[in-house]
């Protein structure tokens, strides 16, 4: 009996050990994050914790670390007695702690990056007992409970931090919130706006899923924030439901893990909702059994492949061949070159001459006809919205700013550590199961090397893409940019973890030195595997917490309704003496009826006027320029013009530099500041009387 306990107490203790270590590090970096502010009461409650967990790690390395262990053992016992309550008081404290941290009420406390990490880090201490208490847990050790709680608290942690999105305040919550609904409201001109205007040229499929609200008439703006939220939570959630389904994982709870941890890791980018749903199609409506031989499944898949496409071709250019590129990857993975077992000969040097070549037709006409359907589409698009091509093109002018990749202020780990960061357990874990042994061989040896070649090439091809895309002007400050190879990286990792990597032959014989390597090839594989299990939950876990900060308090205070009030009273006596009112920000203040019996000027928002101004685009911007010198507009709405210059030391700094040289100075020059709120990051600006040494 004893050469059983003992090393499960060996094991137990080391875990106990580590927690304890990991914990007190944390507890540490959160109180150093209050020396020296005001007040002592979390720096004080910070310390006894830190007291207490040394306390606790000299005990684990003394004489008493057994009782120390029996008495956590037998924590889960009486909890036990609340039976239902347990998985309820799990849920519970992970939603208060959460909801808690993304309070206005509690924002000075939780906006410290390491108070939060403390926090999510003991919650998840105690799920791990609240689960062990529930059910038949009694057979899972500690480390796998506590993993599964600190996914399932990650879980909940990502999903509240959405809930602050949904309020009442009028203006936008950011830089770009509000100027999403009123480019959605663009496919509803008409109807809201009493003339048909030109639809969006950014992103057109993303404001058209945003457009649903628009259905129902006069829809206010809370409900647009809700459509919103749901989109962000519903499309990842979709993506991992289809992705999970085509796995086929018969053990429920992996499937429910593994579904979570896909739909957590699809946010950290973010990738964007519109974006996710030609990944949705291709899960969905694509039949990885394709052969020559039932042309029905060879056209069900086309199908998916051209709708897909069809709907990458109005999203986003680097879209364009993602389809076409998930198809291949599917057949690649699950259609071998040849049955197993029907090939002998593994030596390298004729795979070449041997490739069927019949069986690279149905990849290569999704590739071919799944472009030709994305660029159709952006041309259908192009040609139906009226709009000059120029303006669907800023992608390819705007400047790259290449230090992006690397440790900056805009992203302080720089894209290229961030992405390898999130990337590295996924690599692991697929090292880790190609390694496996089998017949003596590592598993990557049954895979024809036409297939290995292939899928290496289609996540290089979408890795140096994406950071391409990444260093683009406007970017760079999170790894949003990044979403192709994202997502085609999890399908890949996910396909390959799942046996869902059909091998082209089994080895038949294996030398004797082979036979003799086989237990070190298996020991490594298993070794690997748990490193890049606890690689994926820590990472899993970390980026959503030290990224996910709660926002300043928003109070509908007199300032604000002020403030409103006044921009929708100017307003409407300046289009009444037949003047024209542009509103560069806030648009939406149009949309939802807050400012009313104003005509829409459709030129000139905020978020497209950037995206020019970046781009470099001369023809509009020599519009915009001559509409100010003209003194066009009776009254601009906007947030408040600067004439201050940064370097790349300053967040967004070329952007804010565009800005100036491309916007402000020409309205500040041409225009006066008519109204100031206080507190308010909106203003009205009113034609100069006169104006010298203007551009």
């Amino acid at each position: 009996m004893n050469s059983i306990i003992q090393p499960y107490l060996k094991q137990q203790l080391v875990w106990l050990r580590l927690t304890l270590l990991v914990t007190l590090g944390i507890n540490v970096l959160a109180f150093q994050e209050f020396v020296g502010q005001p007040g002592l009461g979390t720096a004080g409650l910070l310390g006894i914790g830190i007291v207490i967990e040394i306390a606790l790690l000299i005990v684990a390395l003394t004489s008493w670390q057994t009782k120390l262990l029996h008495l956590l053992d037998k924590v889960p016992v009486l909890l036990a007695r609340l039976r239902w309550l347990n998985p309820f008081l799990f849920v519970a404290n992970a939603a208060l702690i959460s909801f808690a941290i993304f309070s206005p009420q509690f924002y000075d406390l939780f906006r410290n990056t390491f108070t939060r990490l403390f926090v999510v880090w003991l919650i998840s201490l105690v799920g791990s007992f609240l689960l062990k208490a529930w059910g038949n847990q009694q057979a899972r050790s500690w480390l796998e409970l506590f993993g599964i709680s600190l996914l399932l608290n990650t879980l909940i942690y990502r999903v509240v931090s959405y809930l602050p999105d949904i309020t009442l305040y009028p203006l936008s919550l950011n830089w770009s919130e509000t100027s999403e609904y009123y480019y959605a409201s663009l496919f509803f001109s008409r109807q809201i706006y009493n003339f048909a205007a030109a639809p969006t040229v950014l992103h057109p499929t993303r404001h058209l899923m945003q457009a649903v609200p628009f259905l129902l008439p006069r829809s206010p703006l809370w409900l647009h924030r809700i459509w919103q939220v749901f989109l962000w939570l519903a499309m990842p959630g979709l993506t991992a439901f289809f992705l999970v389904r085509r796995l086929e994982i018969s053990e429920r709870i992996k499937g429910w893990l593994t579904g979570i941890w896909a739909f957590i890791f699809i946010l950290i980018g973010a990738v964007y909702h519109h974006l996710l749903m030609p990944v949705i199609i291709m899960l969905w409506g694509f039949d990885q059994q394709n052969t020559l031989s039932r042309s029905s499944r060879f056209f069900k898949s086309l199908l998916a492949v051209l709708l897909a496409s069809a709907w990458a071709g109005i999203s986003r250019v680097n879209w364009y061949p993602v389809p076409a590129m998930l198809a291949c990857a599917i057949y690649f993975l699950q259609r071998p070159v040849e049955e197993p077992g029907n090939q002998t000969d593994t030596g390298p040097s004729s795979w070449l001459k041997r490739i069927p070549w019949r069986y690279l037709f149905p990849p290569v006409a999704w590739a071919v006809l799944g472009l030709a359907a994305a660029l159709a589409a952006q041309a259908g698009y192009i040609a139906w919205s009226g709009v000059e091509f120029k303006q669907f093109t800023s992608s390819f002018t705007s400047q790259l700013l290449w230090y992006r990749l690397w440790p900056n202020a805009i992203y302080p780990p720089g894209i290229l550590i961030g992405i390898l960061l999130v990337s590295a357990p996924l690599f692991v874990l697929i090292g880790s199961k190609m390694a496996e042994p089998r017949r003596a061989a590592p598993a990557w040896r049954a895979y024809h090397p036409l297939r290995l070649l292939t899928l290496v090439a289609i996540l290089a091809a979408f890795f140096i893409g994406s950071l391409i895309v990444s260093t683009k002007i406007g970017g760079g400050s999170n790894l949003h940019n990044m979403d192709t190879y994202m997502v085609f990286l999890l399908i890949l990792a996910a396909f390959i973890l799942f046996n869902k990597f059909t091998p082209d032959r089994s080895i038949i014989e294996a030398q004797s030195a082979g036979d003799a390597d086989a237990p070190r090839q298996g020991q490594f594989a298993r070794k690997s595997a748990k490193a890049g299990i606890a690689l994926a939950f820590a990472m899993i876990f970390l980026f959503p917490v030290l990224s996910l900060a709660p926002r300043k308090p928003l109070v509908m205070d007199k300032p604000v309704i002020s403030a409103v009030g006044t921009i929708a009273q100017r307003s409407a006596k300046a289009d009444q003496n037949g003047g024209e009112v542009l509103f560069i920000s806030n648009r939406h203040l149009l949309t939802f009826g807050y400012v009313k019996d104003v005509r829409l000027v459709t030129e000139y928002e905020r978020v497209f006027l950037m995206e020019m101004a970046m781009a470099g685009n001369r023809g509009y911007l020599d519009r915009f320029q001559q509409d100010l010198k003209n003194q066009r507009f009776a009254l601009i709405i906007s947030e408040p013009f600067f004439l201050v210059e940064k370097d790349k030391t300053t967040i967004f700094g070329e952007e804010n530099n565009a800005w100036v040289n491309e916007v402000s100075r020409y309205v500040l020059c041409y225009y006066k500041q008519d109204s100031y709120f206080q507190n308010v990051d909106v203003q009205i600006y009113a034609p100069r009387p006169k104006t010298s040494n203007c551009p």
